[in-house]
């Protein structure tokens, strides 16, 4: 039985390239995987299918593993969506084959071996509409067609058409043997030839095959099963099996069993470990240090103590919109980026929960920004019918606060008040009437700034006869809620002194659009 070597240790705790580093722990899972399609190598072709619905990283996780793997083994990525427009997916195939390899090993030794059943197999089902590809693809128009069909030897055209050969038909059986025989011999001129020395088996990653025409996936399955069944090579093709069942479905009908279909293209089905968007922000945010920093420094950032515990509740808010909108993963991975982004772009000092939320709604729903820009309402609570509505799962936001916040503005004699200052107050009220309250404190700032000291110093004066901060409960709020008023003002004015306006924020917002 194949061993994994020492060298290949699946570390992908940093950034590597353009991959980010592992958020979600599947370094392990692919050197569980690699060790499996080791072993099930020796036996001859085998043909893995690796899970997981859209947005949970799939791309990510392939491009990972074939970066890890690709010092030791032989390994072709092949995008199958990217190519779909192309009738033929064995030429999508053997052309990414023969990209990959070609810069490891010696050409000509390649090209020989490769010659030996393409050029037969080409011969044999090249059919009109090759011509029509020949010409858009090689430069080889019909004329010149028939003089390189007419001729064996031409060695260096053999080499071109190995890029464009086609898929099989009943007449090539020969030929798709002699095909495999070609691609076996191709493979052993890579193990023998590379350097830095490689080792069997060819690992070949098919990406994005569910997003795919229909009629395209499936032939790409066919092609895999019948013409590339050769030893010492191994298939990983990502799918969401769910959508790629719809898609054999929308081919053979609503009442076609598309999943007994699928499974016989399938040695094995694994479904990519999922992680909660809790753990994968979690990790994100530890590894955007901006954001990390600012949030964990800087006061006017969120109304929460600074406390051990201001980190977990950063996260528990990122992790209740990201849910709250029902983001993939990738949606979430963009979605933060794009923050910390716009947290180190200026020095007026965000409020994060109102910057996160309206930065969420640019990445989940970019047409809604420019309603909320213009003052429409969006979200159901606001009255907006369900069909117009953006959806968002109630969430909790949980801010903690005290007078001191604003004591320039309504306390003279600090000292004689200081315990009560202090004290702090919990409320509670949910992201969206928070978002709603925050952005209608902005507007109109001067004329807020004014009435804003004068309601907490209003309040204050209260607060020292021994009644309670006003305290209110927004309509279709959760009852259980409690939200103070005081914390709004307190907002306006720490946004004031910033000189931070909603414009700033849409600014932000835009500016930060600039990552995809």
């Amino acid at each position: 039985m194949k061993l994994l070597p020492e060298s290949l240790r699946f570390d992908w705790s940093l950034q590597q390239d353009e991959l980010p580093a592992d958020a979600m722990n599947r370094a392990s899972h692919a050197r569980f995987l690699t060790s499996l399609l080791l072993s099930k190598s020796e036996t001859g072709c085998y043909v893995l299918n690796l899970n997981a619905s859209w947005g949970a990283g799939k791309s990510w996780f392939l491009r990972r593993w074939q970066a890890e793997i690709s010092s030791v083994y032989p390994t072709v990525y092949v995008d199958a969506w990217k190519n779909d427009h192309l009738q033929d997916p064995l030429l999508n195939v053997v052309a990414e084959i023969r990209r990959s390899l070609i810069a490891r090993t010696d050409k000509a030794a390649l090209d020989s071996w490769l010659l030996k059943g393409t050029w037969r197999l080409f011969k044999a089902v090249a059919p009109e509409v090759t011509k029509a590809l020949l010409k858009s693809r090689l430069g080889i128009d019909s004329d010149a067609l028939a003089k390189i069909l007419s001729d064996d030897s031409s060695a260096d055209v053999g080499a071109k058409l190995v890029e464009a050969a086609l898929q099989a038909h009943d007449e090539a059986g020969n030929s798709v043997e002699e095909f495999r025989e070609g691609i076996a011999g191709w493979l052993r001129a890579v193990i023998n030839t590379a350097s830095p020395p490689l080792s069997y088996p060819l690992f070949v990653f098919i990406d994005e095959l569910d997003r795919c025409r229909p009629t395209y996936a499936v032939e790409m399955l066919e092609t895999i099963k019948h013409i590339f069944s050769i030893e010492h090579v191994v298939f990983v093709i990502a799918t969401d099996k769910a959508q790629l069942q719809h898609s054999i479905r929308a081919i053979y009908g609503s009442g076609f069993d598309s999943r007994l279909y699928l499974d016989r293209f399938f040695n094995r089905s694994v479904t990519l470990n999922e992680v909660s968007r809790k753990s994968f922000i979690l990790e994100r945010y530890r590894q955007l240090t901006p954001l990390r920093h600012y949030c964990a420094s800087e006061p006017g950032a969120i109304l929460l103590e600074d406390s051990p515990e201001r980190e977990g509740a950063v996260i528990e808010i990122l992790t209740g919109i990201a849910d709250g909108f029902s983001m993939q993963l990738r949606t979430v991975d963009l979605w933060l980026d794009r923050l910390a982004a716009a947290v180190a772009a200026t020095v007026k000092k965000p409020d994060v929960p109102f910057m996160a939320f309206l930065m969420a709604i640019e990445t989940h729903a970019p047409e809604k920004l420019e309603e909320v820009a213009r003052g429409r309402p969006v979200f159901a609570t606001q009255g907006v019918t369900p069909h117009d509505a953006l959806s968002f799962k109630a969430f909790t936001l949980k801010l903690r606060w005290n007078y001191q916040l604003c004591e320039e503005h309504i306390a003279g004699d600090h000292e004689r008040f200081a315990g009560r200052l202090q004290q702090m107050f919990g409320s509670k009220i949910g992201m969206v009437h928070y978002f709603q309250a925050l952005m209608a404190g902005l507007i109109d700032s001067d004329r807020g700034q004014n009435d804003s000291v004068a309601f907490l110093r209003s309040s204050f004066r209260e607060y020292l006869s021994n009644q309670h901060p006003r305290a209110s409960v927004y309509q279709g709020d959760n009852a259980a809620n409690a939200y103070h008023q005081e914390v709004t003002h307190i907002l306006r004015l720490r946004h004031a002194k910033n000189t931070l306006t909603l414009g700033d924020y849409y600014a932000l917002c835009r500016l930060a659009t600039h990552l995809e």
